[in-house]
């Protein structure tokens, strides 16, 4: 990763080759869109906006060339890689001017919440089973499950799609941001990225926000509804909050790195659920400050007694 991230740093020609050149891979492997994105955060963080704006211009227009003559399409391909770099290039300026991690992550999920209302606007909501039409030909062609089958398949899909896209967008534009981050601090700052990040505490307004839309979500009744994929992307903030937390008490509690080790291994093995328990610890953390109370404990217990 330092050797990638000095590479990026290096010239602006280098900074170009590697966002284009991991955003052209990241059309074959998805996860590498983390890494695209994080680089042109990184560049955003480090230099300024304008230099941002530059590269990630100059990279869309290497990725289209390349995909014209990979694939003939241009400008498919650099459309697709510019909807994943201009939110980057907006957050790191952001995170730039503010120095806060918490303000910039609530300024993700307030982009997310505007995805989750754009179709509101739409006359008619937005078609998403019109838009999922060719996935649904595919499985048809591969013979995935039987006709009955993906029907229900493609009707959830449809039903959920605005809380995937919105909540896919604030996933991939935090972790991202956390990486560039670290990058930037372990090239200019070493240490600095660990101590923001066990300290970062998302505002009480979120855990309000995140209950309220989880009460409304429960009076809602049958079928997924705005409520139901607002409750879900905050819950997806208030997860990041559970993250830092149990690093945080880990740092201040000196224990084995054993416990973060595991705490990623059941995230791998039982996502849904170790995720949903983060997410429940930073909704709680909001309110009680379990790591001022660990920090306080600590200090507490190395006050030597008076004679």
């Amino acid at each position: 990763m330092r050797l990638l991230a000095e590479f990026i740093m290096g010239n602006r020609s280098r900074a170009v080759m590697g966002i284009s050149g991991l955003g052209l891979l990241s059309l074959l492997m998805p996860p590498l869109a983390l890494l695209s994105s994080a680089a042109v955060a990184l560049i955003v963080l480090r230099k300024g906006f304008r230099a941002g704006a530059d590269a990630l211009l100059l990279a869309a227009l290497a990725a289209g060339a390349l995909g014209f003559m990979a694939v003939g399409n241009g400008f498919a391909v650099s459309g697709y890689l510019l909807l994943q770099w201009l939110p980057m290039v907006a957050l790191a300026a952001w995170l730039r001017f503010s120095r806060s991690l918490s303000q910039t992550l609530m300024l993700a999920l307030v982009v997310g919440a505007l995805l989750i209302l754009l179709p509101l606007l739409i006359p008619g909501g937005a078609d998403w089973r019109g838009t999922l039409a060719p996935l649904e030909k595919a499985f048809a062609e591969a013979n995935l499950l039987d006709p009955a089958g993906r029907e229900r398949v493609m009707a959830v899909l449809a039903e959920w799609m605005t809380a995937i896209l919105a909540v896919g967008f604030f996933l991939q534009s935090a972790i991202a941001l956390l990486l560039a981050r670290w990058w930037q601090a372990m090239l200019y700052n070493p240490g600095g990225f660990r101590s923001e990040f066990h300290g970062l505490r998302l505002p009480r307004t979120l855990a309000a926000a995140t209950l309220a839309a989880l009460a409304l979500a429960s009076l809602d009744g049958e079928g997924a509804g705005s409520a139901d994929f607002l409750a879900l992307l905050l819950l997806a903030g208030c997860f990041f909050q559970g993250l830092a937390l149990a690093h945080g008490a880990v740092g201040i509690r000196k224990l084995n790195t054993g416990w973060l080790v595991t705490m990623y291994l059941l995230l791998f093995i039982a996502m849904l659920q170790t995720a949903t328990l983060l997410a429940a610890a930073g909704l709680a953390d909001a309110w009680l400050d379990f790591r001022s109370r660990l920090a306080a404990r600590k200090a507490a217990d190395e006050t030597p007694p008076n004679d």
